[in-house]
């Protein structure tokens, strides 16, 4: 049989290119597998690491109190959450102190944080910590784990859970933040504000009770003293009616000279009187 024109000595016949082709297209399928593998096991760790929980530990100011802040911020809880720290906690609150590192030591852990939950110690006043010379850097390790998880592998070991534990290291350094402008406390500062306004009532409202408690004991004396002068007025009373008529001798007629006299002096008995009058007025 004759050669065909188009075929060339020692080229491959038409069923070795197929077999070429179909060698090339399945090396090529191989690696789209791979590939698409691959963005398979990404997407997995993706979506693990967006539910996953996300511990952190760092500084936290209100005003000039610093405290220490441990937050979850992924979208899981966080169980069974241990927490070291070197070197330990100093502070001029020694309870405070005292508190952080029993918390962030070996036998404390906490069971759950939930998702966006965070808890808040009291470390000390920013500007005390500062002019003390304390440590500036603390290096927190973090470990805890993620809620029991179910996996599907059927070709290794089927359904069963799995507890995966997550361990991170921060660093809280005290110098980034020491020439920072923190936000202001307003919830403080409008505490502080009422409290200072409770504090100046009480001591308009204790200044009042003390006037009127003075202005009531000054009433009563003097309505003691009135009581008394009462009764020297009457005592005056009988006294002169006493001199002026005797029982034993008759009253005599008054003349009319008697009168102007009567009229034109002023006796210190009538002075008194005239006086007490004028007071019993006053009280009345």
């Amino acid at each position: 049989m004759d050669t065909p024109w188009w075929n060339i000595d020692g080229a491959p016949t038409p069923d070795e290119w197929t077999a070429l082709f179909a060698g090339l297209t399945l090396v090529a399928a191989i690696i789209a597998a791979v590939i698409a593998l691959r963005q398979l096991r990404a997407h997995f760790e993706t979506a693990r690491a967006q539910s996953r929980p996300y511990v952190i530990v760092d500084f936290a100011f209100k005003s000039i109190l610093m405290q220490v802040e441990i937050k979850n911020i992924g979208a899981t809880a966080a169980s069974e959450l241990t927490l070291r720290v070197t070197p330990p906690f100093e502070s001029g609150l020694r309870e405070q102190a005292a508190t952080l590192n029993a918390v962030f030591s070996e036998p404390e852990r906490i069971s759950m944080l939930a998702p966006g939950r965070r808890i808040l110690y009291t470390f000390d006043r920013a500007p005390d910590y500062h002019e003390a010379k304390r440590p500036e850097r603390y290096a927190v390790t973090a470990s805890y784990t993620d809620m029991p998880v179910q996996y599907h592998r059927p070709w290794r070991q089927g359904w069963h859970r799995q507890e995966i534990r997550y361990t991170e290291t921060f660093v809280l350094d005290f110098r980034q933040w020491s020439q920072a402008t923190t936000e202001s406390d307003y919830d403080n500062m409008n505490w502080n504000i009422a409290k200072r306004q409770e504090r100046r009532t009480e001591k308009a409202v204790n200044a009042l009770t003390s006037i009127a408690a003075t202005i009531k004991r000054r009433s009563e004396e003097l309505q003691g003293a009135a009581v008394t002068l009462d009764v020297v007025e009457q005592s005056e009373l009988r006294s002169n009616a006493a001199i002026e008529h005797p029982v034993d001798v008759p009253p005599r007629e008054p003349e009319p000279a008697d009168f102007e006299l009567e009229r034109n002096t002023e006796t210190p008995n009538s002075t008194t009187r005239g006086l007490w009058s004028k007071i019993r007025q006053f009280l009345q």
